[in-house]
């Protein structure tokens, strides 16, 4: 948490200053026997492959990245697919869609992602936190373990206390837990008979009902557990918030840069329009719920507005960072920078309503303009 914070107002001081110390670009790559000393490191690119030496914390986002050099410092990641096989002397923080460690760890992992897979040649020295829709682990855990995923099969030892929550969990014989395995799932564990569990195994079910006795809870400790659980789940949409940006810019440059110039040029265009939207649609979707005939398009129109309400700030965001850093080549530092202020903003309670209906109908506005202008060359390109 420490070294989030210092990331967080590193970010903020580069802002007010000149930006020479960010490494940005299409490809980037660190050559192996380069060696890079610089403290922290950062890191935007398409492409991003780390075979040197970095002197320093390493801080990481793009499409496509690999580590395969040394990090004698943190290596904290975001990235579409990450792959780690190399070495880091502290922590790793990985986030992304797949992720696969292969290398080692000399502290503690920290990973967010939909597919993980930590194989056999890896080294984990520390603890492992993950939270994942698919994590397979076929190499021995330092600390302890504490996984929430989908399905999880762990296939090596774990020097310490092994806690899951996940639907289907597989220990293969070569397991070796030193502490307790404790776990919440719906389902029993599939422990094979060759597998050793030293501390006690302990089961619970997925809650069903909750009493809550209010006249023993503390409202001390109810109010920092929010606030906690606030901070916490916007660290986590940051980082899906970056996912999702990285792969717009990465699938749809062209719409981005179109929607970007809408919101410069014709912000109050946008906003009308955004808002002119969100007025019509229930009303238009209320009506084809009526005419019966019409029910399916009520959802599919539902479906699309939904997905387009969430995008809305992906556009805005993107616009933000091209407005901070108007003279950076790379399109995912700046948008990295902006959605981290964009969060930020989210966590304070007088501004963030504010900031969120602003972004959402200036974005969503800009998104149907960019639509329409893009039907309408497609329409006359035809006709001509």
């Amino acid at each position: 948490m420490k070294k989030f914070i210092t990331f967080i107002f590193s970010i903020i001081i580069f802002l007010l200053f000149p930006l020479n110390v960010f490494a940005q670009g299409k490809n980037i790559t660190v050559e192996k026997g380069k060696i890079i000393n610089q403290n922290p490191y950062l890191i935007a690119g398409d492409n991003i492959d780390i075979s040197g030496v970095v002197n320093g914390d390493v801080i990481a986002a793009g499409g496509q990245i690999t580590v395969s050099g040394k990090i004698n410092g943190d290596l904290i990641v975001a990235g579409g697919n990450v792959r780690l096989t190399g070495e880091v002397t502290q922590n790793a923080r990985l986030f992304g869609g797949q992720i696969t460690v292969s290398g080692k760890v000399d502290k503690n992992l920290l990973i967010g992602c939909g597919n993980l897979e930590i194989s056999e040649n890896a080294v984990i020295a520390g603890y492992l936190v993950s939270g994942s829709g698919n994590t397979s682990i076929f190499a021995p855990i330092g600390g302890n373990v504490t996984i929430g995923s989908g399905n999880l099969s762990l296939n090596n030892k774990v020097n310490g206390n092994l806690t899951v929550a996940s639907e289907q969990i597989n220990l293969s014989p070569d397991v070796n837990v030193k502490g307790n395995f404790e776990y919440w799932s719906k389902n029993s564990a599939n422990i094979d008979p060759k597998a050793k569990i030293l501390g006690k195994t302990i089961k619970h079910d997925l809650p069903q009902n909750v009493n809550w006795d209010v006249s023993k809870m503390d409202p001390r400790k109810i109010a920092g557990g929010f606030i906690g659980l606030a901070v916490g789940f916007k660290i986590l949409s940051l980082f899906t918030l970056l996912l999702i940006g990285f792969l717009m810019i990465k699938l749809y440059p062209n719409f981005m840069d179109q929607a970007e110039k809408y919101i410069s040029g014709n912000v109050w265009k946008s906003i009308l329009t955004g808002f002119l939207v969100m007025i019509i649609f229930p009303i238009s979707f209320i009506v084809l719920l009526i005419t019966v005939i019409g029910i399916p398009v009520a959802f599919i129109l539902a479906a699309v507005y939904i997905i387009y309400l969430y995008l809305s700030k992906i556009f805005v965001i993107y616009w933000l960072g091209r407005k901070i850093l108007n003279k950076n080549k790379s399109k995912y530092l700046p948008f990295a920078i902006a959605s981290l202020i964009y969060t930020i903003f989210m966590i304070i309670p007088p501004i963030s309503g504010i900031v969120r209906f602003i972004t959402t109908l200036v974005g969503f506005g800009a998104i149907l303009l960019s639509c329409k202008d893009g039907y309408s060359k497609a329409k006359t390109s035809k006709i001509i």
